[in-house]
C-alpha cells in the first residue's frame, strides 16, 4: 500500500517525528522496540491519508538519507521546501569538508590558514626545507601552532602548501583547502621569481656538466664522484654533488623523453642547452635530428559535416551539365543528402519524400 505525499504531510511527519528523538538520536538507547513502534503508530494517525506506521517509517528513511546527502554533498531535498524543517537533523550530519578536517586537521582550512599567517612572519622559512641551521624557528611556529605538531611536521604541511600555490598559479590548478589562495597572495611574486632563478641554475648547471664530459660520456663511473662534488662547488647554492647527480639524471631523462616521444620539457628553453647530449643517447632512427614534438603532422582532421560538402561539391561537378550552381547553399545541401537518401530501401525514401514535401508546405504557407 502507497500514499499520496504532499508537502504538507511530509511536514506533519517531520514535525512529529522531532518530538521523539529515540527515532533519530542514535545516543539514546531503548531496550523495548516495543514503544518504538507505537511511537510510529502514533505518528501515522497524525499523518492520516491512511498511513500506516510502516510507511510513516519508510518515508522518514527517505527524507533522513536525502538530507543527509544534502548536507554532506549540498544535493537537493525532495520535496521542494521541506529542507528547512529537517534542520534539526544538521548536528548528526558531517559535511565533506568538516569529515576532512577531523580526519586529517592539517588539511582543514582553519589549520591551513594558521600555518600560513604565522609562517608569513619569518621570510627566510618561505622556502626552507628541514634546514638544521632554522630548526629553532620551526620549533616556534610548531609552538606557536599549538596542536602538537612538530617542527617537522609544519615544515612539511608548509612545503606542501607552497607547492599546491605553485601549481595554482602556473597550471590553474584548484587550491586546497578552497579559500586559502588569498592568504598566500604574498608567495605569488616569490615563486615567480624563483621560477626564473631556477631556469639559471639549471643552465648553469647543464654548462658544468658540458664542460665535464666523463659526466655524459660512457666511462669509469667510479670516478664520477670527484667531478660531481667540484660540480657542486662551483654552483656555489648549497646543493651537494648528490643534488647535482640527481638534477642531472633527471634532466638527461627529460631530454631523452623529449626528442624520443615528443614530450615537452619542464622548464621552458632549456632543451636547445642540452643539444650537445644527443650524441652520446639511444635514440631511435631519424630521432636525433629534432625532437619528436616538432615532427608530428599539424594536419587538421576533417570533419563529418566537412566530408559531406566536399562529397556535395563533387557530385555537383560530375553533374555540370545540369548546370547547378556548385556555389548555391541550398544546392549543396540537397546533394549533401543524396549519400542518406542512397541507403534508405524503397519504404523508407517513400517515407522521407512524403516527410520533406509536408515540412516544405508547412514553412512555405506558415
Amino acid at each position: 500500500m502507497s500514499i499520496e505525499w504532499s508537502l504538507e504531510s511530509v511536514k506533519i511527519l517531520v514535525e512529529n517525528v522531532e518530538k521523539y528523538p529515540s527515532l533519530y538520536d542514535g545516543l539514546t538507547t531503548y531496550n523495548n522496540s516495543g514503544p518504538i513502534q507505537e511511537i510510529w503508530d502514533l505518528i501515522a494517525k497524525s499523518v492520516g491519508n491512511g498511513a500506516t506506521g510502516f510507511i510513516c517509517k519508510r518515508r522518514w528513511q527517505v527524507l533522513r538519507n536525502a538530507y543527509r546527502n544534502h548536507v554532506k554533498f549540498g544535493y537537493k531535498v525532495s520535496p521542494y521546501g521541506i529542507e528547512p524543517h529537517l534542520g534539526f537533523m544538521r548536528p548528526f550530519f558531517r559535511s565533506k569538508a568538516e569529515l576532512q578536517a577531523k580526519n586529517n586537521p592539517e588539511d582543514s582550512l582553519e589549520y591551513c590558514k594558521k600555518l600560513t599567517q604565522i609562517v608569513q612572519e619569518y621570510p627566510h622559512l618561505y622556502f626552507d626545507n628541514r634546514s638544521t641551521a632554522s630548526s629553532d624557528d620551526w620549533q616556534e611556529v610548531a609552538t606557536r601552532m599549538g596542536n602538537g605538531d612538530s617542527p617537522e611536521q609544519c615544515t612539511a604541511h608548509w612545503s606542501r602548501l607552497r607547492t599546491r600555490y605553485s601549481y595554482h598559479l602556473k597550471r590553474g590548478y584548484k587550491m586546497r583547502p578552497a579559500g586559502l589562495e588569498q592568504d598566500l597572495k604574498f608567495m605569488a611574486p616569490l615563486l615567480a621569481a624563483r621560477e626564473e632563478a631556477t631556469l639559471e641554475t639549471t643552465i648553469m648547471l647543464v654548462d658544468l656538466v658540458r664542460d665535464h664530459p666523463i659526466l655524459y660520456q660512457h666511462g669509469n663511473v667510479k670516478e664520477h664522484q670527484d667531478v660531481w662534488k667540484n660540480v657542486a662547488e662551483m654552483m656555489g647554492s648549497g646543493a651537494t654533488a648528490q643534488d647535482c647527480e640527481n638534477h642531472w639524471r633527471s634532466l638527461r631523462y627529460a631530454y631523452t623523453k623529449c626528442l624520443q616521444k615528443g614530450f615537452a620539457m619542464r622548464q621552458s628553453g632549456i632543451a636547445e642547452h642540452l643539444e650537445f647530449l644527443k650524441p652520446y643517447l639511444k635514440l631511435p632512427e631519424g630521432a636525433d635530428s629534432e625532437p619528436a614534438a616538432k615532427k608530428i603532422s599539424l594536419v587538421k582532421k576533417p570533419q563529418k559535416w566537412e566530408l559531406r560538402r566536399e562529397a556535395a561539391v563533387a557530385a555537383i561537378q560530375r553533374h555540370k551539365h545540369l548546370k547547378f550552381d556548385g556555389e548555391d547553399e541550398d544546392t549543396l545541401f540537397l546533394f549533401e543528402l543524396l549519400p542518406d537518401i542512397a541507403k534508405m530501401n524503397d519504404t523508407d525514401k517513400m517515407a522521407f519524400k512524403v516527410g520533406a514535401v509536408q515540412l516544405a508546405q508547412e514553412f512555405v504557407n506558415g
